[in-house]
């Protein structure tokens, strides 16, 4: 027969089944800004911010693995009448694909740099239970057990589980109290102080001397485990009057939450879960439906200031006054970074529309340059048209001149046309009005033009149909005809013709073409070649969204509260 309950069996409690401060977080301040900066800043910025570690420290044999395996729903930490913690053991909860594994390093047990890794999670307990017990009852290890839970859709934080303090051996009270002080230096660390409501006097426990010791009431909660073991005449002294703050005690305690709490057997016959809600029957039928008449205005006070799911409130207060504190003002510059490189982009892509007013007065500056550089000797020609040129032709004679020979004249008329068509080709260069095109559409321009893929394509078809229309074969054989006719009258008349009459008239011809080339570049434009193109635009729309995504978070975030 088994003795004393004994024989009742052990419940296995699902990991993260219930009520966690992983669903508590998620559903406040915390859930809401990792939401923003994640759509943001991407998910690989998660590991930039931490959220502070949660350290549980009390004296020995207080219900401290019982309160952190309750906070975060993992059956993890050993459990037993004897002392269990024998050394600080570290959880890291990480968000991404599954994976588990315990690290731990204390070859004086046999324990080398081992990291086990474990396709069960569930096969966790039993190996660190094995580590335990390998460990003297009476040595307190500082060698950390780490375990790594790493699963989706999980908040990136660590709880640590220390040792409990002693008062003896003086060995085993000297390290458990030099554990406790060094994992506190971290002053951002949230502390939960860990105390039987069953002490007499708060001012005798260790624990909270140190807490004082080290400035860190701000950052602890007071759990006061184990009410259910008070007899019932000391309920108001022992736990009333201390989750109210009105015992004598607490005028010289500045902690940032207190909090009643109920252990958890350490024979595992009740699930996480279940102890989760036989906790909150026992506080209903034990206080809530027995408040006397001088503590009915305190209900509500009460009721906020006992359970677990309290305690998760208080938490996550603290958790809220960090991330106010440390991540948002950081994560607000970051969104306001990205916010600046978006307009910078957007800037970078030009304006959004570009109409034919715009555009034409960007070309006919360009164009003014070309016309200054190329018509810089062309004030012989001002008048200059192709009625002018017969007579000017006429007029150009030497009358003295003397006769020269047919061939050579009849040579230079045949090779006039190459000559003629080469001056103006030189002249004109083209080269140039290509170069204005590619300038106006560079994407170094304000404007940036380079996105008017047709505008270009057109502009550049467009300046050599213009110079075959200018210098057509029609208006050179007038020029060669009328040269021609000039040479054959003069030779008639035994007249040699001026040495340089070709070359003055090529000349000026050239010029001519030249200023009506660059008078006539007036092309006609089509609406659809305004059209951005499709790659631009899509580019834009990426863009603008972006933006707009970026300042909606950041009005979010900087209104956000918790």
């Amino acid at each position: 027969m088994a003795l004393w309950g004994s024989g009742i069996a052990s419940k296995i409690s699902i990991y993260f089944e219930g009520l966690t401060i992983i669903d508590k977080l998620k559903k406040s301040i915390y859930g809401k800004i990792k939401k923003t900066f994640t759509e943001i800043c991407g998910k690989e910025s998660e590991r930039e911010y931490k959220l502070p570690r949660v350290i549980v420290i009390g004296n020995e044999s207080t219900g401290k693995s019982s309160v952190l395996e309750r906070i975060i729903k993992c059956q993890l930490f050993p459990k037993h009448n004897k002392l269990c913690t024998k050394t600080p053991l570290r959880l890291v909860i990480e968000n991404g694909p599954s994976k588990y594994t315990v690290s731990y390093n204390n070859e004086a047990i046999g324990y080398k740099n081992v990291v086990k890794e474990f396709e069960d999670k569930y096969d966790i307990y039993n190996f660190v239970n094995e580590i335990m017990n390998k460990l003297d009852l009476d040595n307190i290890s500082k060698e950390e057990i780490i375990i790594n839970i790493r699963d989706e859709d999980m908040p990136n934080f660590e709880f640590i589980d220390l040792p409990g303090i002693r008062t003896y051996p003086e060995s085993a009270a000297k390290t458990t109290q030099e554990l406790c002080r060094s994992y506190l230096e971290d002053k951002n660390s949230i502390v939960i102080c860990v105390v039987p409501s069953t002490i007499t006097r708060l001012t005798s426990c260790q624990s909270i001397g140190i807490i004082r010791e080290l400035n860190m009431e701000r950052n602890c909660i007071l759990a006061l485990t184990m009410v259910d073991r008070l007899q019932p005449q000391d309920i108001e002294d022992l736990l009333v009057k201390r989750i109210l703050g009105q015992s004598d005690e607490m005028p010289n305690l500045n902690f940032a939450g207190y909090v009643a709490i109920v252990n958890r057997v350490h024979t595992n016959i009740l699930t996480l879960d279940e102890s989760d809600k036989s906790e909150d029957l026992w506080f209903k039928k034990n206080i809530l439906e027995n408040i006397p008449a001088e503590y009915d205005s305190y209900k509500e006070l009460l009721e906020n200031n006992m359970t677990l799911n309290n305690l998760l409130e208080k938490m996550d207060i603290l958790y809220g006054k960090f991330i106010n504190t440390e991540w948002k003002p950081k994560i607000i510059k970051e969104i306001e970074l990205k916010i600046d490189n978006y307009s910078k982009l957007l800037d970078e892509l030009g304006p959004e529309k570009i109409d034919e007013t715009i555009f034409r007065d960007i070309l006919d500056a360009e164009l003014t340059k070309v016309r200054v550089e190329l018509l810089s000797d062309d004030k012989e020609c001002d008048d200059f048209d192709d009625d002018d040129l017969k007579g000017f032709l006429l007029q150009s004679h030497d009358p003295d001149q003397l006769k020269f020979e047919v061939e050579k004249c009849n040579y230079r008329i045949m090779t006039s046309r190459h000559i003629l068509n080469y001056m103006i080709r030189e002249r004109l260069q083209l080269d140039n009005f290509i170069q204005v095109v590619n300038i106006i559409f560079t994407d170094k321009t304000p404007l940036k033009l380079n996105r008017f893929v047709k505008l270009k394509a057109f502009l550049l078809g467009y300046i050599n149909e213009l110079y075959d229309k200018m210098v057509d074969t029609h208006v050179i054989n007038t020029l060669l005809n009328s040269i021609e006719y000039y040479y054959n009258g003069l030779f008639l008349q035994g007249i040699k013709p001026p040495v340089n009459l070709t070359q003055k008239c090529f000349m000026l011809y050239t010029l001519y073409v030249v200023r009506r080339y660059i008078d006539n570049f007036r092309p006609e434009f089509s609406k659809e070649l305004f059209e951005e193109d499709i790659e631009w635009s899509e580019q834009r729309k990426t863009i603008l969204s972006k933006l707009s995504n970026a300042r909606i978070h950041h009005d979010q975030i900087t209104n956000l509260s918790g």
